[in-house]
């Protein structure tokens, strides 16, 4: 009884953070329901509807099941399309830039990688990246906008590493299922695969591919 009193106070203080956005040093991460004035509604009506849709579809026949092999082709075809998917998002619906470190990205990546005193060996593969495909025609390509769906290609190849560490924890499909959403939409997972402009998409792919 006192570790659910315990993890319900944190995952109602975690709640709160999101909803009430305080100014504070160690919150600026928490500051994005404020940004659309339907985020807040949406994010009250997850709150309802997530536990209680848990429930119901961990009660079924279906998630009682033992995990079953995935075959390699519907892996390599489902991560293409979201490869393409996010791709297409990360273009109309770019995340906006909350700190100064994107525009020193676009310039190293504009510039070379000796503009980059982190990340070298990215940078340098992005920048030289960018320039072979503008002198194969592709010209008008921004730097923003191919570091974001390159992002997006690193984010997919994240998302299904992560899917395919929690199928090995698993021991049921209902299992498998809650661990991966568990591990796409904690700690800002989702944050970085919607068109983000920053070095952690690849940073988050090469750690998921390891685990």
């Amino acid at each position: 009884m006192p570790v659910v009193l315990l993890a319900s106070i944190g995952l109602a203080a975690h709640v709160a953070l999101h909803l009430f956005e305080p100014r504070l040093a160690i919150t600026w991460s928490y500051a994005h329901l404020g940004r659309r004035p339907g985020l807040v509604w949406a994010a009250l009506a997850l709150l309802v509807v997530l536990p209680i849709g848990g429930a119901l579809a961990w009660s079924t026949e279906w998630s009682r099941q033992p995990v079953r092999r995935v075959r390699l082709g519907v892996v390599i075809g489902a991560t293409l399309a979201g490869c393409l998917g996010l791709a297409v998002v990360a273009r109309a619906w770019p995340a906006p830039s909350i700190a100064i470190d994107p525009m020193y990205l676009v310039q190293a990546v504009e510039g070379g990688a000796g503009d980059g005193g982190r990340w070298y060996l990215l940078l340098w593969t992005l920048g030289h990246t960018l320039a072979a495909l503008r002198t194969l025609g592709a010209a008008r390509l921004t730097a923003p906008t191919f570091i974001r769906e390159v992002n997006a290609i690193f984010a997919v190849v994240a998302l299904a590493a992560l899917a395919r560490a929690a199928r090995h924890l698993a021991a049921t499909r209902g299992e498998a299922i809650a661990l991966t959403l568990l591990a796409w939409s904690a700690f800002g997972t989702l944050q970085l695969t919607i068109g983000y402009l920053d070095v952690y998409p690849f940073a988050l792919a090469v750690t998921a591919v390891y685990l």
